[in-house]
């Protein structure tokens, strides 16, 4: 799991600036040397761009084996200069399997990581960091947010992929997380709120059920009050929108702890890490046979006041 691009001390470790910059090439040449003119980058930095996998042709992803490529004049090029980074060290390949079958990958998703790759970056992730580990092909099933932890599953065929996402999408599956909140005393049984449709972070919910906006369910079973205005809670979640949790939590007036982007005033790590954890997953055997395959984990040493 080494990382090339940490060479190149341009390349900040961590944060959110995305410095995107988009240009003509303004001459015919290679790659290295259009960037060297246009933006100033050495030939260090544009190969680190490329290890990382943020820099475009034309629309397309280009690989580390370009940086001789020929540019022609007036060409189309994306660059994102500061490639959002991710704490690559959080992720032990072999202690974080769960579980391993004939069609099953399991694994604990440690807080701060990506699932799959981004558009500025496609080393620093579960996904691609488990198949060089593994040398085994995976295919993602559902995700996690960057900021949350716990059961994720990968398929190793497609054919094992299309039947877990089916079994996701029928509700076959049944998946509880536990988080640590701000708060005391939070309405117990279902809750229901409507996301409004955008692909833009953080998402807003309403209890007013509006148009086009998607239902969000969760079921809050169990709580536990835990020093100063703060509870742990389990919860079983029934749809799966983009930080469906997360957005429910805090338009009740519970944010999760450490989550800042929903009203949090707390911070738990430097990287991007919350207090919300998937902790129990269950998975049919078979649609035909009705057995049920169950995962848990233990609760994270989360910090309380």
């Amino acid at each position: 799991m080494n990382n090339q691009a940490e060479d190149s001390s341009f390349l900040q470790n961590r944060g959110f600036q995305y410095g995107v910059r988009h240009l003509l090439s303004p001459l015919n040449g290679t790659l290295e040397q259009v960037l060297e003119k246009s933006l100033g980058l050495t030939s260090d930095q544009t190969r680190a761009l490329l290890h990382l996998g943020a820099i475009y042709l034309q629309g397309k992803r280009l690989n580390e084996s370009a940086q001789q490529t020929e540019i022609k004049a007036q060409t189309y090029l994306r660059i994102h200069q500061t490639p959002r980074r991710f704490p690559i060290e959080k992720l032990n390949p072999t202690q974080c399997l769960v579980y391993e079958d004939d069609g099953l990958f399991i694994v604990n998703k440690p807080a701060g990581l990506p699932v799959h790759p981004s558009v500025d970056n496609i080393q620093e992730n579960v996904l691609t960091l488990l198949k060089q580990f593994y040398q085994q092909p995976l295919f993602i099933t559902h995700r996690l947010d960057v900021a949350t932890e716990g059961l994720l599953v990968f398929a190793k065929t497609k054919e094992q992929q299309s039947k877990i996402n089916s079994a996701f999408e029928s509700g076959l599956t049944k998946k509880f997380y536990r988080a640590l909140v701000h708060g005391q005393e939070l309405p117990t049984g279902r809750w229901l709120h409507y996301m409004q449709p955008s692909p833009r972070a953080p998402k807003t919910v309403s209890k007013t059920e509006q148009a086009q906006w998607k239902t969000c369910q969760l079921d809050l079973f169990e709580q536990k009050k835990l020093g100063e205005n703060q509870s742990e809670v389990q919860i079983q979640l029934l749809t799966g929108r983009t930080h469906q949790i997360r957005a429910q939590l805090s338009c009740e007036g519970f944010p999760v702890i450490g989550d800042k982007a929903y009203g949090s005033n707390m911070q738990i790590s430097e990287n991007e890490e919350i207090c919300l954890q998937a902790y129990e997953l269950h998975l049919p055997t078979s649609p035909l046979e009705g057995a049920m395959l169950e995962f848990h984990l233990p609760r994270p040493p989360w910090p309380t006041n």
